[in-house]
């Protein structure tokens, strides 16, 4: 039992200083986190710079770029190509990802239309982290 009022002060004054320390030192733990993020995709891109840059045909770009998406989404991956202005149905040899035709008309459309497709992401709720990405545009359906 605290007997007097300048103890009581003291161990108010302590908890709220130990408040205050932890407040802080969450903000830090973020403001790391935040720059560790910020580091791996700075090496992410200069990996992936690296090795396209290296590339000597389009097939080893286009391989070392499903490598490196791989790797750092640890996930899935397709390219699809469009040689003649139209999108080719079966993706390049060295993804691993096979779209389904839900999947594969969301990406026509998305390449037709030259932007981002809102609606077609209900459909697309069986495939988490599913992007589609064109010359300037891409669509993510998480």
């Amino acid at each position: 039992m605290i007997a007097q009022l300048h103890d009581t002060v003291l161990i108010g004054l302590y908890f709220v200083i130990a408040i205050f320390a932890g407040n802080l030192t969450a903000r830090i733990r973020l403001q790391e986190k935040g720059a560790q993020r910020n580091v791996q995709r700075i090496m992410a891109l200069y990996r992936l710079t690296h090795e396209t840059a290296t590339a000597p045909d389009l097939d080893a770009v286009l391989e070392r770029a499903i490598t490196q998406l791989q790797q750092l989404f640890a996930a899935q991956v397709a390219i699809l190509l469009a040689p003649a202005g139209e999108l080719q149905r079966q993706p390049h040899a060295a993804g691993d990802l096979h779209l389904g035709e839900k999947e594969f008309s969301v990406a026509s459309w998305v390449f037709q239309h030259g932007r981002a497709a809102a609606a077609p992401i209900l459909y697309l709720q069986h495939r988490p982290n599913f992007c589609l990405c064109t010359h300037h545009n891409a669509l993510w359906a998480s």
